[in-house]
């Protein structure tokens, strides 16, 4: 009974979504900035996802640059529109990084 309350207790307040439903989208950047694993993903501000597993390779289709694949949880929820950019920032002046979507609006 105490295992199972602890187990509950870790999950509760940890940042895994086994009990939410979402979708994993692949991002590649040239440079990940000091991206970690677990980092938040944010859109408008608010929380969405979380980076789950980056990978380095070295992209035999653009001469063999090196570059660094993201895998992304994102909630079944959110909708991202298919014009979002998604970008790689520092949260605060010495806070940790994370990745941000947003919406690229056209003026006309």
């Amino acid at each position: 009974m105490a295992a199972l309350a602890l187990t509950f207790f870790i999950i509760s307040i940890s940042d895994l979504s086994i009990f939410e439903k979402g979708r994993h989208i692949q991002v590649v950047f040239g440079f990940a900035s000091g991206l970690r694993e677990a980092a938040p993903v944010r859109l408008a501000g608010v929380d969405v996802g979380l980076v789950k597993k980056l990978q380095v390779f070295m992209d035999e289709s653009d001469a063999r640059k090196t570059k660094v694949k993201v895998s992304v949880w994102i909630r079944d929820d959110v909708g991202i529109p298919v014009d979002s950019k998604i970008t790689i920032n520092q949260l605060g002046i010495l806070g940790r990084n994370i990745l941000k979507l947003f919406q690229v609006i056209r003026w006309t």
